[in-house]
């Protein structure tokens, strides 16, 4: 099931779609934030991909590909936050292998969090990735994502300048002036 959403959120990049295939991994498998992570090749990923390669001219970032196992859920959080060890408040991803999961936004995890243990109820926002879809994520906004009875693997693109210096809207914003003008 897919479900529109707004562009404050998660924005759906013009772009070639991935194919997991052609992704040039390099050797071995690290841990990030309780994911295992195998690091993509960027330089030979990013050839002959136009959006990519434009990418690369204005910005430094790293890939990787994110296992999530079956059956579990990466609670709420806010990837640009004084509790967290990083600082990201945008990044690139696409879902590469077709396992059924959803993504939630809330604009009220404040509330949801300082109910803990009473019964409580938020607005939510869904979101399903299409299948090799490339995606700017706000990571700035609380997320949490489910995954159902399949291994997910989500390519995942991380900028090197943080947030408040890197931001989703300044990164949606030169996409659309800048690449989409060069390449219409």
């Amino acid at each position: 099931m897919n479900y529109p959403i707004d562009e404050k959120y998660t924005w759906k990049i013009p772009s070639k779609p991935l194919n997991l295939p052609d992704i040039p991994l390099e050797g071995g498998e690290g841990s990030y934030y309780h994911f295992h992570v195998k690091k993509i090749n960027t330089e030979k990923f990013i050839k002959g991909n136009p959006f990519f390669e434009w990418l690369a001219e204005n910005y430094k970032f790293s890939c990787g590909l994110i296992k999530m196992e079956p059956n579990k859920l990466y609670d709420w959080h806010i990837d640009a936050a004084s509790k967290t060890k990083i600082n990201r408040g945008v990044c690139i991803n696409a879902l590469v292998t077709p396992s059924p999961s959803l993504v939630l936004f809330t604009d009220n995890l404040t509330n949801l969090m300082a109910h803990g243990g009473e019964e409580f109820q938020t607005d939510i926002i869904p979101f399903t990735y299409d299948l090799n879809e490339i995606y700017l994520f706000n990571t700035a906004r609380a997320h949490s994502v489910y995954n159902f009875e399949k291994e997910r693997l989500l390519f995942t693109l991380e900028f090197e300048l943080e947030y408040p210096l890197l931001t989703y809207e300044r990164v949606k914003n030169k996409i659309k002036t800048e690449f989409l003008n060069e390449h219409e």
